[in-house]
């Protein structure tokens, strides 16, 4: 294990904390800076309607300057249950609900530069419960996206978040729609 002799925040904005840490190194080797971006930790939803469709959403991502279809979700507030986080934010980003919730898995994304998880649930028996009810800056379209295309989708790499992938095949596994060998 490496020991942090010291910490010093190089940056604090909004919901992001650049911290450098000067580290020894179990050989005795000191390195520094070792920069970790203090992050918050967020989930994702593969949300799948009463009809075998996945629920998607289209969003503008600006540091890569592209549109993004995705798996609805967002950051787990500080202190509250992934769950909660996963439900509260498939209602807001799309209005939907679940009848039931799984938790496919958690993971650190990028474990070399960021502290934080990523939290990963599967919700079956959605339903349109609502309208959406986005934050100020964000511009969400829903896609519904039939469980006959899914693979298709997949193959030709047209999800835009990376990270994504995984629990979309953990998922369906989960469901039966793909045979482990």
């Amino acid at each position: 294990m490496w020991k942090v002799e010291e910490s010093n925040i190089l940056l604090q904005q909004s919901w992001l904390q650049v911290r450098a840490d000067r580290c020894v190194l179990p050989d005795g080797r000191n390195l520094y800076p070792y920069l970790v971006l203090d992050i918050p930790s967020f989930c994702n939803i593969v949300a799948v309607t009463e009809h075998q469709e996945i629920v998607l959403v289209q969003q503008y991502r600006h540091a890569v300057h592209k549109m993004s279809i995705e798996l609805p979700g967002g950051m787990v507030d500080p202190g509250e249950d992934p769950l909660q986080a996963a439900k509260r934010e498939l209602l807001e980003e799309t209005g939907y609900v679940a009848k039931e919730w799984h938790h496919l898995y958690s993971i650190h994304p990028n474990p070399a530069l960021e502290n934080n998880q990523a939290h990963f649930f599967l919700a079956t028996g959605c339903s349109l419960q609502s309208g959406q009810q986005l934050d100020p800056y964000e511009d969400i379209q829903i896609q519904l996206l039939p469980k006959s295309d899914l693979m298709l989708w997949l193959k030709e790499q047209r999800f835009g978040h990376g990270v994504q992938y995984g629990a979309i095949f953990q998922a369906m596994l989960q469901l039966n729609w793909i045979a482990e060998k």
